[in-house]
């Protein structure tokens, strides 16, 4: 397998995991009412969700999987939950892009912090 399908599929993967579980919440209700009409899920509605959730995850990923394609993995795993997070904000009206954000900064300091605490290590095992 290519390098750039193993950084390549994850993304995909996880922006249809979200964005197919957020579309099955929202549409619960209309599931349940199809259900209780017809005894089971009509076809129509099946591929409504399923169009749906296959077009927005593919805008959703287009940025992130292009960074993954010029080896900017953190970039592109940013970029993914900063979309996921405006996706969900712009779904279901709670604000996610803040506590997103937050995470995304900590992640990057707490990163930073053990590169270079490793670096430095390195640096006085070599003295």
């Amino acid at each position: 397998m290519n390098i750039a399908h193993k950084k390549i599929w994850p993304i995909i993967l996880i922006s249809t995991v979200m964005i197919a579980t957020l579309q099955i919440l929202l549409n619960e209700a209309m599931i349940q009412i199809a259900q209780a009409q017809f005894g089971n899920i009509p076809a129509q509605l099946i591929m409504d969700i399923s169009l749906t959730i296959a077009a927005h995850s593919a805008l959703i990923a287009i940025v992130p999987v292009i960074l993954g394609v010029f080896s900017k993995t953190a970039a592109s795993y940013v970029t993914l939950t900063i979309l996921l997070s405006l996706y969900s904000t712009i779904t279901t009206g709670m604000n996610a892009i803040a506590p997103m954000v937050v995470v995304t900064v900590v992640s990057f300091l707490i990163f930073y912090a053990w590169t270079r605490a490793r670096q430095i290590l390195e640096f006085l095992r070599i003295k």
